[in-house]
């Protein structure tokens, strides 16, 4: 028996980073509009 599921909503609970410095941060303001991320999730069916 083949089980099909739908996805009825998409959200993200809770992301967030740290900048670990002064200096990283200071670079990461000039080429945050430069930046792309991609996140991936990937779960398994129990």
């Amino acid at each position: 028996m083949t089980e099909k599921f739908k996805i009825l909503g998409k959200f993200i609970k809770d992301l967030s980073s740290e900048t670990p410095d002064v200096e990283t941060y200071l670079v990461v303001r000039e080429r945050i509009g430069s930046y792309q991320l991609t996140i991936d999730i990937n779960s398994k069916q129990y």
